[in-house]
């Protein structure tokens, strides 16, 4: 019986690491071009917006602005972010091209985009077959130690999912 409930987890945990790759490759597949034609203005408006109070102060100091990129003083660091904002506010055009252009090379090369809805819809796909599986183990986990079988949970298991066993078995027993 310990044999089987050891490959029994091994084959859940392997399962589990199997999904949560999957899980991963969903958070991080690129968005489809369309999806970023729409991004691209508000991403760029948060920028100026982030870095236009060092504009302001760089304005305000008296010192004659310079747009250096490669220094390391404090007032070049305000000029790279002051940059940023010019950058944002007047080649708005030219940097929704560059940054759409990029993801056409982007895109090129990785899998085709994924809409927001759809890694929505599967992000909560597999986080349930995640918690399911978790559970899963956790039960076998449990079995195990009653078994007098010492086994050591992953470190990456879900505390969450430990405590729901605990409080299904208190309210089993009330």
């Amino acid at each position: 019986m310990s044999l089987l409930q050891l490959d029994r987890l091994a084959k859940i945990q392997a399962q589990n690491t199997e999904l949560r790759a999957a899980r991963k490759e969903v958070a991080d597949a690129p968005r489809p071009l369309p999806e970023l034609s729409t991004i691209t203005a508000p991403m760029l408006d948060s920028l100026a917006a982030e870095f236009r109070p060092d504009v302001r102060r760089l304005l305000q100091s008296g010192e004659a602005p310079s747009f250096s990129l490669t220094g390391r003083s404090a007032h070049e660091a305000v000029s790279e972010r002051a940059l940023v904002t010019v950058l944002a506010k007047f080649c708005r055009r030219d940097l929704e091209r560059a940054l759409l252009d990029c993801a056409r090379e982007e895109l090129a090369v990785r899998p085709a985009g994924l809409p927001a809805a759809e890694r929505a819809a599967r992000l909560v796909e597999l986080d349930r077959a995640i918690l399911q599986l978790e559970r899963q183990e956790e039960r076998l986990v449990r079995e195990c130690e009653r078994s007098g079988i010492d086994v050591w949970r992953r470190v990456d298991a879900d505390p969450a999912t430990v405590l729901a066993e605990d409080a299904e078995i208190q309210e089993r027993a009330a």
